[in-house]
């Protein structure tokens, strides 16, 4: 069955947004109908981490915000366009190639694009980071 093109969220518009059809066939879009956001594949941990970001040639500043096993919120005010390549860099973790995904404000959102091998071990030195207390 083929989809129809109110199966997919806009991707202009904000998360998460439920689209629900009339019985006249209209679309309805609403933020506030969604009371959850959907479950994520991988745990987030809060970071508030400095690291840097290769994007067109140049190294940048950035703070990791939070940061999981599939991607990374990163506090900056680099311009840089949804669909974009980056790489970006920290201490700990190491270097995670990815694609920036949105930008809102002075956040960056970027996906990771690496082999399940290096995820698990980035998941590994995570879950160190997120409980690193109950080792002090």
């Amino acid at each position: 069955m083929a989809r129809r093109s109110h199966d997919r969220r806009p991707a202009e518009l904000p998360l998460p947004v439920r689209v629900t059809e009339t019985a006249e066939g209209r679309l309805l879009m609403s933020a506030s109908l969604v009371t959850q956001e959907a479950p994520r594949r991988h745990q987030r941990v809060e970071a508030e981490r400095p690291a840097r970001l290769l994007h067109d040639g140049r190294w940048h500043d950035v703070v990791i915000l939070n940061i999981s096993g599939g991607g990374a919120s990163l506090g900056t005010a680099l311009k840089v366009r949804p669909g974009a390549t980056a790489v970006l860099s920290e201490a700990e973790l190491g270097l995670m190639a990815g694609t920036v995904v949105r930008r809102d404000g002075e956040t960056l959102c970027l996906s990771f694009g690496i082999d399940e091998k290096r995820r698990l071990a980035l998941i590994d030195k995570l879950t160190m980071m997120a409980n690193v207390h109950l080792f002090e």
